[in-house]
């Protein structure tokens, strides 16, 4: 992982090396915070929505879970709902050295009339070893 992997901050950048070969069979690409205003469709957007402190931890530990939401922007509904769920097989439960929970807590859908895109959002509360 890059050398900025060192706190919750960066889980969602374990989730995203986990799905990219998910988006990749789609032909889609997963992007931190945004993407370009003329990206093709179909892609994905990551962002972090919150952190929060764990119960028990070690004093100045710092927060140890976070949210992270998922979008999935597509040009048909059924596209869109395909990637999402295969992206949600391979990240709900996922772990590796540094995360230690991910699971979703809640997914709604939409449209963007900007892009145009239907859009699947799943948001996943993750939480992470202790440095």
């Amino acid at each position: 992982m890059a050398a900025y992997d060192k706190t919750i901050l960066s889980a969602g950048t374990r989730l995203r090396a986990a799905l990219e070969p998910v988006v990749a069979a789609h032909g889609a690409r997963i992007f931190p915070v945004v993407s370009a205003v003329d990206e093709q469709l179909p892609f994905v957007t990551y962002f972090r929505a919150g952190t929060s402190e764990t119960g028990v931890k070690p004093p100045g530990a710092g927060p140890r879970e976070t949210v992270i939401q998922f979008q999935v922007f597509s040009a048909g509904y059924g596209e869109g709902l395909e990637i999402a769920e295969e992206m949600l097989e391979a990240i709900d439960g996922f772990t590796d050295d540094r995360v230690r929970y991910c699971a979703m807590m809640d997914s709604s859908e939409n449209f963007d009339g900007a892009v145009p895109a239907y859009v699947q959002i799943m948001t996943f509360k993750v939480k992470t070893f202790n440095n």
